[in-house]
């Protein structure tokens, strides 16, 4: 699981990250370790499968849009890189890019399903519905271009509580911060939701706290 910290300055234009730019690309030869891909302007790279989907087999003649990464004269190719999703963002919301919503941070289990902080700059802008869209058309759209892997968009609060209430997406009946772990307690009916398949949503929603989640049942005999 990856993610990104944009409250470090600046992290995501760091030098030590090179020029970033997206690419569509074709992929016109492989073997089990690396991809030939052509992109749209003609040009070729190679694509290792250490930067493809883990949960994916590539295929000749597919189409993919990947993260471009140019440093010291080296070009390499990512579907993995978390910048492929901030500037993903980038292009489907303008509210992104013109800064009147700021992305906070972005955790990634790559090809299943992310998470991504989100506040707004500007009074009367509404930072979720900036990235959703309208009848979730954006989401829709980067869903789409990133596989079909999920992505939660996550309404930022510098108080701990409210924000893990908005990054797990359920009814929470008790948050109960501990010496080492806050333990969140959930009705019986939303605690499937509150962990996610294989523990995926109680997990990236901790790496997006930075606190260690307990997810627990709703004890309906304390009174």
């Amino acid at each position: 699981m990856e993610s990104l910290d944009f409250l470090l300055p600046d992290i995501d234009n760091d030098n030590s990250t090179g020029e970033l730019s997206l690419v569509t690309s074709d992929i016109v030869d492989c073997n089990d370790d690396v991809a030939q891909i052509k992109n749209l302007d003609g040009s070729y790279g190679n694509l290792p499968v250490t930067e493809f989907y883990p949960n994916k087999k590539w295929e000749i003649g597919k189409r993919y849009i990947l993260l471009k990464k140019e440093k010291y004269g080296k070009i390499t190719y990512s579907a993995r890189d978390l910048n492929l999703i901030k500037l993903l963002i980038d292009g489907i919301s303008p509210e992104v890019r013109s800064g009147d919503v700021r992305i906070i941070k972005i955790v990634r289990e790559v090809g299943i399903r992310s998470k991504v902080a989100v506040a707004s700059t500007s009074l009367g802008i509404d930072a979720i519905e900036s990235c959703v869209g309208e009848s979730a058309g954006r989401v829709r759209t980067l869903c789409r271009l990133l596989e079909g892997e999920r992505i939660d968009f996550v309404s930022y609060n510098k108080d701990p509580e409210t924000f893990i209430r908005n990054t797990l997406g359920v009814d929470i009946k008790k948050i109960t911060f501990l010496e080492n772990k806050v333990e969140i307690e959930v009705p019986s009916h939303q605690y499937q939701a509150a962990v996610g398949g294989g523990g995926i949503n109680s997990l990236i929603s901790a790496k997006l706290t930075d606190y260690n989640l307990s997810i627990i049942e709703e004890n309906l005999n304390e009174k």
